[in-house]
């Protein structure tokens, strides 16, 4: 098993590097590195954008990285790009989701073990992680189809998980909302 953490992103409705701002004692995505670390000893990180900023950021934890040349055209290279690099079972955690919990992630990890896709969601929306047998990655790789309509078709097993499942950092206001430490019912209002 590994976690794969995507951090290959433009940012561009964000203006700068949304993965670099700060948060608590660190940074967005030294954050979301710190719970997959507590979960799996196995974590990716596949950079693109400010790949040499990411991986200065990231250079004090035990992580792996994968640099994905394709990134700027979205995130579906990066998922690509983790799928063809590792031969293993894959948990994918987009770096921009500072309040994922532990137990989100080892909820979705649990549920893999049971099928061939699993992941988090919130009141109904999809969310992450989103797990991945090792050997399901193909219908991906080789799907020209949105990665959700392929997950979606196999039935994944859902993890009812929590705000921190869906709540991406991607504008301003979200940013702000996050360091407001707004309850659940209040970020709801950014979804």
């Amino acid at each position: 098993m590994s976690i794969v953490v995507l951090a290959a992103g433009l940012s561009k409705r964000m203006g700068s590097n949304k993965l670099l701002l700060p948060y608590k004692s660190g940074t967005i995505i030294s954050t979301v590195v710190k719970k997959a670390i507590s979960v799996e000893e196995n974590v990716v990180v596949v950079t693109g954008f400010q790949k040499d900023l990411i991986e200065r950021e990231l250079c004090s934890f035990n992580v792996r990285f994968i640099y994905n040349p394709e990134y700027k055209e979205g995130q579906r290279t990066s998922v690509i790009a983790s799928l063809k690099a590792l031969d293993d079972d894959l948990l994918i955690i987009p770096g921009d989701l500072p309040l994922i919990s532990v137990s989100d992630i080892l909820g979705v990890k649990v549920l893999l073990e049971e099928c061939a896709f699993s992941r988090a969601c919130y009141k109904g929306i999809p969310g992450h992680p989103v797990g991945i047998k090792k050997e399901a990655r193909d219908k991906l790789i080789f799907s020209n189809r949105p990665f959700q309509s392929v997950i979606r078709e196999e039935n994944p097993l859902l993890y009812e998980g929590d705000i921190g499942s869906v709540f991406d950092i991607d504008t301003k206001e979200r940013y702000s909302a996050l360091l407001a430490n707004y309850d659940s019912s209040i970020l709801e209002s950014y979804l």
